[in-house]
């Protein structure tokens, strides 16, 4: 069951910043300052990002998976 909150979880987060990501790509002045490719439609943007978006995802449920571990351990050994 926890695979299944993980899992959950992974998916928002990439879901929060797909649409951050998304909406800093259809920002003119934010494109051109990390050279945004223009010509890509919405689907092939996503496409495109899809294994980037998906890696900060991981990278966000794996701190949040070890903060909750060093909670735990830090609250018994005190």
């Amino acid at each position: 069951t926890f695979g299944v909150m993980w899992f959950r979880l992974h998916n928002r987060i990439a879901e929060i910043i797909g649409e951050k990501v998304y909406a800093a790509y259809q920002d003119p002045t934010v494109r051109s300052r990390f050279n945004f490719d223009t010509s890509y439609s919405e689907d092939e943007f996503f496409r495109h990002y899809d294994e980037k978006i998906f890696n900060e995802a991981r990278k966000w449920v794996v701190a949040v998976h070890q903060v909750g571990e060093i909670s735990i351990h830090l609250s018994r050994s005190l």
